[in-house]
């Protein structure tokens, strides 16, 4: 059943088709699906990949609901999820990464929670993490109480997992320049301006991470990127400072240690701060 709300799904440049082909899977399992398809095809793409997922969505071609944005270049996603959400024609949006695989029942919990909140601005919710032969359940905090302390710490919200809405986030930001924590970077920016955000406890998404997916997590632009957004921390909230002399020398800690190193350090702390 066909509900009205939008999709975007970024494709980058090195994903797989054994990826795309598992998110495009999950997607057609959904008990409620999407109105309208934003594609972002964010660089250059073998035909074969691109002509493959133009297949997989004609129904929204037929229908006239499928927008597609072909970026010539690599332009990450603050430029190309900005250009989405503003060609997206409903209120309600959903993210779905293009190397990720939605729970069959995701859209339809995100839709009937947003029904019953309507001052709700973005909804995420937990990730089964898949490292090789692991897993770990990557719980986020529910409440915006709890959110708003856990910010401080990490990343509060699980960003393949989120529906969000169109109107709140025009009105009050969108997403900025940030490598690899854009995400983050929206989500201090709105709760600092009181925009209600939450998770809710079910799996909404399952994801596969290996050394690729860390080591594009490890470099001095990550680096850069924490500093940026622990001084967001500091300028938005007045409380941070005694925080930050601590929770500094750690962020710079974990993102020198080498990749391998890290991602047994991610599984560790996943565990230790899920709620």
């Amino acid at each position: 059943m066909h509900k009205n709300f939008s999709l975007i799904i970024s494709i980058y440049k090195n994903i797989k088709f054994h990826e795309i082909k598992r998110a495009l899977s999950s997607l057609a399992k959904q008990k409620s699906k999407p109105r309208q398809i934003v594609l972002v095809f964010d660089g250059f793409y073998p035909e074969h990949l691109k002509r493959y997922v133009l297949n997989f969505f004609n129904f929204y071609k037929d229908k006239n609901e499928l927008d597609i944005i072909n970026n010539s270049t690599n332009k990450g996603i603050s430029y190309s999820y900005n250009l989405a959400l503003k060609k997206s024609k409903y209120n309600l949006i959903a993210i779905q990464d293009a190397d990720d695989e939605s729970t069959p029942d995701r859209f339809k919990l995100q839709l009937e929670y947003f029904k019953n909140k309507k001052k709700l601005s973005v909804l995420g919710g937990s990730v089964l993490e898949n490292y090789y032969n692991q897993k770990i359940l990557k719980k986020m905090p529910l409440t915006y109480q709890l959110i708003k302390k856990y910010i401080f710490l990490k990343n509060p919200i699980n960003h393949p997992t989120v529906m969000l809405r169109r109107n709140n986030l025009l009105n009050s930001g969108l997403y900025l320049e940030c490598k690899r924590m854009e995400d983050y970077y929206l989500w201090i920016n709105l709760i600092s301006r009181g925009l209600l955000i939450e998770n809710i406890p079910d799996i909404l998404v399952k994801s596969y991470i290996n050394q690729d997916f860390m080591k594009r997590r490890t470099s001095m632009i990550v680096l850069n990127s924490e500093v940026k957004i622990q001084l967001l921390l500091l300028t938005k909230f007045k409380g941070y400072l005694f925080l930050f002399i601590f929770i500094m020398p750690l962020k710079i800690f974990y993102h020198l240690i080498p990749s391998n190193i890290k991602l047994r350090v991610r599984f560790l702390v996943n565990s230790i701060l899920s709620f």
